[in-house]
């Protein structure tokens, strides 16, 4: 089962499994418009993983200003990028590092502020000390009373008798949402307004639940109890369609679960409300799955074995290619090119059996970037298992898919991006590179029962760029499409990007 710890203004996740416990700690109008996203087919990500810092730790928090966080028994410390501990484990838990503090537990459980050298900036006086952001934290002070406190320990904002705090979210883009109590007459209810840094309220709205604000938007979850955007001025502009969303934007994405549809997937958004990719076709375990940097989202997926229940992928939103994490029982959030990670099969020195799990840190890198890491083996292996691709072709929700009246399967661009093993980039024709002329070529073609690309057309896009959009695409090879276990042809959507400055353009 999860346990979920909200320390810091931050979930920590505990996952416990039948031979170890493990540590997750990664750290949530105008009508959404219909249809996929013109999701633009980009080159293949080629992610290279490598071990950075090999599994030694009892648990993990992400990193962030360059420090990690590290368990050793019951004790939290501070490590750099090469694995050292730069801050020996000494407190009972302890926050993210920002604005160059990070809040920390003593072991008589008082809450100050440390430097990244573990020196105290602020004392352990405090009964909570959330994350600083913005130059601002909430903080509980001994005799109960709640505040929003600056760097230098002075109170700026002062709790109000007269709305009393339950938890001030953390301060982001200006304004942080804060938990009240308020009793509507049938009983005390939990409310929730967004606070500005001079402590007024945002406007007179109210939400059930709401996360921080990143890209300019923030989620709330309204009464009807589903999910949707606002931004800083109250609006609602990504209507409220979402049963679940995942903290908020980062990196102009963000992931949420559909409240239409009868799958329980996860899906991923931009700005505008357009779906990327609709329904990601993985039964996640526990609703494990975060949203990193760069379009990166981790996935721990339930394989059904009740010993070893999860093994991880990393999905690229921006190219929808997935990569299996060899020998990874856990994959937590990519942030400063680091993923929390757990190895199976841990051996202790001398010992017959698995010893307990632990963590390190697995390092995440695009393309021909360089790793940072100490190992030269690439741990990301493109695609899926066997068996579990399979399922994926299985598992494509018919939301995504349509009959047309020829009586002939149609799914989106986005599913069948999905389904692509082998991407022929296309020759950019010197007659357009001289002339400055770019775009998107949109195509139309059958995916065969073999997998490869039949009855091509041009829906729309540059002439001279037309041809050379069709000879790649012919070239392209996907996996079959499955109809009860059975491969079928399918029509579909094909978008092809040219972009002047790109390399090799």
């Amino acid at each position: 089962m999860a346990s979920i710890l909200l320390r810091f203004g931050v979930a920590v996740i505990v996952l416990k499994v039948a031979f170890s416990p493990l540590l997750l700690r990664p750290q949530t109008s105008l009508a959404v418009p219909g249809g996929e996203h013109p999701m633009t087919m980009s080159e293949k990500s080629e992610l290279t993983c490598s071990m950075a810092i090999p599994p030694r730790f009892d648990m993990v928090g992400r990193f962030s200003e360059g420090i990690g966080l590290a368990q050793s028994g019951e004790l939290w410390g501070y490590i750099d990028k090469s694995g050292k501990y730069v801050v020996y484990p000494k407190f009972k838990a302890m926050g993210p590092f920002s604005n160059g503090l990070s809040s920390v537990e003593d072991v008589f459980g008082k809450w100050g502020y440390v430097d990244k050298q573990g020196k105290y900036a602020i004392q352990p006086k405090l009964i909570f000390a959330g994350q600083f952001s913005d130059g601002l934290a909430f903080v509980s002070f001994a005799d109960k009373s709640n505040a929003v406190i600056n760097s230098a320990g002075s109170v700026v904002i002062r709790e109000q008798p007269t709305t009393s705090w339950r938890h001030v979210g953390v301060f982001s883009e200006g304004f942080a949402p804060v938990q009240i109590a308020r009793n509507d007459g049938y009983g005390e209810k939990n409310l929730v307004y967004f606070l500005d840094k001079t402590g007024k309220a945002m406007n007179a709205s109210t939400y059930n639940e709401a996360h921080s604000f990143s890209d300019g938007l923030a989620a709330v979850r309204l009464a009807s109890n589903r999910w949707g955007f606002v931004d800083q001025a109250g609006r609602l502009v990504i209507q409220a369609d979402f049963s679940d969303v995942k903290e908020g934007f980062k990196d102009g994405f963000a992931l949420v679960k559909d409240a239409n549809t009868s799958t329980d997937h996860w899906s991923v958004i931009d700005r505008t409300g357009h779906y990327v990719i609709h329904d990601i076709p993985l039964k996640v375990y526990k609703d494990l799955i975060f949203l990193g940097e760069d379009g990166l989202v981790s996935i721990n997926v339930d394989n059904g074995d009740p010993q070893l229940p999860t093994f991880s992928i990393l999905l690229d939103v921006k190219s929808h290619d997935y990569f299996t994490i060899s020998d990874g029982v856990f994959i937590g959030t990519v942030e400063e090119g680091l993923g929390a990670y757990a190895k199976r099969n841990v051996f202790e020195a001398g010992a017959q059996a698995p010893g307990q799990v632990k963590f390190g840190f697995v390092n995440v890198q695009r393309g021909s970037q360089s790793n940072r890491g100490d190992g030269t083996t690439n741990i990301c292996n493109m695609g899926l298992p066997v068996n579990l691709a399979e399922g994926h072709q299985q598992q494509v929700p018919t939301v995504a898919t349509r009959v047309s009246e020829s009586g002939q399967i149609e799914i989106s661009g986005g599913v069948a991006s999905g389904m692509l093993l082998q991407k022929i980039t296309p020759d950019y024709p010197p007659i357009a590179k001289a002339a400055r002329v770019s775009g998107t070529v949109v195509l139309q073609g059958t995916i065969s029962k073999q997998g490869t690309i039949t009855n091509l057309s041009v829906l729309s896009g540059p002439p001279m760029l037309q041809q050379a959009a069709m000879d790649a695409v012919r070239r392209w090879l996907y996996r079959p499409f499955l109809v009860k276990n059975e491969p079928v042809e399918v029509r579909t959507t094909i978008n092809v990007v040219f972009a002047l400055g790109q390399p090799g353009n």
